[in-house]
């Protein structure tokens, strides 16, 4: 069975579960995989940056300029957090369009680029919208503004047209890609079931572990060690736990 088979059904197995359990232990389950996979699946990059380029390498300068972005990024946050939630945002959606589909490719083209993008977005506009009420309440705490509920329709309505005329471009008299599409829809709907149902901390949770770190960390595997074995996989946490 391939990969994204298991996904699936681990996504079903995630919708099923989500009935018999409290809201305040989807919560916990919820943050947990989000501090450890979720903050593991990032951290092999420069030992990525340092497999791309081994000659010219600089364990100090990479190290440096990753700091710094931290801070300027946690200075923006602090200052300008209207700016750094859009941004953010922004980022994240490419993010994670990226990473489902374009992956494998080296050198995307644009319309791939931005179907990537609201693909990414819808997703987060899917989360968002369902779960109004909780999101309304997080982003007031972060960036101390109420967003009304039609900004989120309007978004919504924005992302599923874009996605839907970038994916006709891509997509139009491709055979070969008509199963993985079904598979995809099936998925999304899987989804929203999941965020319909649940919080909106656990309803990331799954999205953001199953469809986004998981496959990264497996493609991160592959990419520095050539399998996705058991010693693989060992080598990867010891390698990221610092």
């Amino acid at each position: 069975m391939k990969f994204t088979n298991y996904l699936i059904l681990i996504t079903f197995f995630c919708f099923w579960i989500t009935g018999f359990l409290y809201e305040n232990i989807h919560q916990i389950i919820g943050l947990f995989l989000i501090l450890t996979i979720g903050i593991v699946h990032g951290a092999n990059d420069i030992l990525i940056l340092k497999k791309i380029n081994p000659k010219n390498f600089n364990w100090f300068y990479i190290t440096f300029k990753y700091v710094f972005y931290i801070l300027f990024f946690g200075l923006m946050y602090y200052f300008f957090p209207i700016i750094f939630i859009i941004v953010f945002v922004l980022f994240s959606s490419y993010h994670f369009g990226e990473q489902h589909w374009l992956e494998n490719q080296k050198k995307p083209l644009k319309r791939e680029k931005l179907f990537a993008f609201f693909y990414g977005s819808f997703i987060l506009t899917i989360l968002l919208s369902i779960n109004f009420n909780e999101a309304q309440d997080i982003i007031q705490d972060i960036i101390y503004v109420k967003v009304p509920l039609e900004f989120f329709q309007v978004t919504f309505v924005f992302c599923t047209i874009s996605l839907v005329f970038f994916g006709a471009l891509l997509f139009k008299g491709r055979l070969d890609v008509a199963e993985r599409l079904w598979k995809e829809i099936l998925i999304l709907l899987v989804l929203a079931l999941i965020f319909m149902s649940s919080t909106i901390i656990w309803s990331f949770a799954v999205y953001f572990i199953l469809w986004h770190s998981v496959p990264s960390i497996r493609s991160q595997m592959i990419y520095l060690y050539n399998d996705t074995s058991k010693n693989s996989l060992y080598k990867y946490f010891r390698n990221s736990f610092l």
